[in-house]
């Protein structure tokens, strides 16, 4: 959070788009990143579900996506609001996601 604060217009997240030549690369702020991040996580608290552990609550996020912009602010969005992340890699097979979902 404090790199967030201390530096919200500087660039955090710089991404290429795909073409016949990768073009410069379009960057989001600080400030960007955070806005997206906490709007995207208010709605992920409502939407993941909670379970009770010993008294305490937890919350638990699975994605299945190769490495993108979405999936950063994504996590950053869990880690903004507590929710722990369980990543499910494209380079995975079936079996062990399923492993992994028991």
């Amino acid at each position: 959070m404090a790199s967030f604060a201390r530096n919200p217009s500087n660039p955090c997240l710089g991404v290429r788009r795909p073409g016949e030549q990768l073009g410069p690369y379009e960057w989001k702020t600080y400030q960007e990143v955070k806005d997206l991040a906490t709007w995207f996580g208010s709605g992920l608290t409502d939407l993941c579900p909670k379970q009770s552990v010993n008294g305490d609550t937890f919350q638990f996020m699975g994605i299945n996506s190769k490495n993108r912009e979405e999936w950063l602010i994504l996590d950053i969005a869990c880690v903004f609001f507590n929710i722990t992340i369980v990543p499910f890699y494209d380079t995975l097979g079936a079996d062990t996601v399923t492993y992994i979902l028991d």
